[in-house]
């Protein structure tokens, strides 16, 4: 649900991001290109937010979907109004996160937007879930994923399917959960995406710990943790929170369990997240 900043698709250097976007802004201030410079603002507005800069983010989605408006770009401001939606999600502005993520399906849904249509159910279902709403949850992330697949756009599918996970585990399904969890980061594998495969791993940790295996899921919670600090990724998931919760009570087994690293297989590790994260 993300504008990525490098020409090549490559998420492993947001420095780098950020400098091509800034230049390509500059250009299109020089220039007078509203529609570009607005698309360039909400691009660093993504990695301002990923970066923990939220009042930067905000300041360039706001600017963002004013250039778009001004000049009649409805797509741009649906995309940016579902990715401004992130930051409220993680203001815990819940219910300004849902208004806006239900304007861009709105809009996406007058224009025809397949693509964003999935993209935007999926958004609302996942605030669904921060709001404990989970039948509703489940039903606009369904929905999401069967769009997603029907057109083909592995990446929506990529968000569905780790939805549907936390929704399922949410719910005490874990089985169904774990098996929602490893198709979503097998799809972040390949298609490159490591962000995600942060996710999953933290989001498959928290999953963990509702079960009570607590060792598993320091693993994957510490697993997470470095895919984050490999991309300089400072804004994480709640879920990281319970990192240091589940260090403290695992105690000396917690440095024991590090040096499961190079692990595959093994039982206490049932998703294998180390092996994964180092795909």
């Amino acid at each position: 649900m993300r504008i990525w900043a490098t020409s090549r698709g490559d998420e492993s250097d947001y420095g780098e991001a950020r400098r091509i976007w800034e230049e390509a802004l500059e250009i299109a201030v020089e220039t007078g290109q509203a529609k570009q410079e607005g698309t360039y603002r909400s691009g660093l507005a993504i990695l301002a937010l990923y970066r923990g800069e939220l009042e930067d983010a905000a300041a360039y989605f706001s600017e963002g979907i004013r250039l778009h408006r001004s000049v009649g770009f409805q797509e741009g401001v649906a995309y940016t109004r579902l990715n401004y939606s992130e930051l409220l999600l993680w203001l815990r502005q819940i219910d300004q996160a849902l208004a806006e993520a239900e304007a861009s399906l709105h809009i996406f849904a007058t224009l025809g937007n397949s693509q964003g249509i999935a993209l935007a159910r999926i958004r609302v279902g996942v605030i669904h879930i921060e709001a404990g709403r989970l039948e509703e949850a489940r039903r606009m992330l369904a929905e999401g994923l069967g769009l997603a697949r029907e057109i083909g756009v592995r990446r929506c599918e990529m968000y569905a399917t780790d939805g549907l996970a936390r929704s399922a585990g949410a719910a005490g399904e874990f089985a169904a959960a774990q098996d929602l969890f490893r198709e979503s980061i097998e799809i972040a594998r390949q298609i490159g995406d490591k962000k995600h495969v942060g996710d999953v791993l933290a989001h498959f940790g928290a999953a963990l710990c509702l079960q009570g295996k607590e060792e598993q899921a320091y693993l994957s919670l510490a697993a997470a943790g470095r895919v984050y600090d490999s991309l300089g990724i400072t804004q994480k998931p709640a879920d990281m929170g319970l990192l240091e919760t589940v260090r403290a009570k695992l105690g000396p087994r917690a440095a024991q369990l590090e040096k499961l690293t190079g692990s595959t297989g093994s039982d206490l590790v049932p998703l294998d997240p180390l092996a994964l994260e180092e795909q």
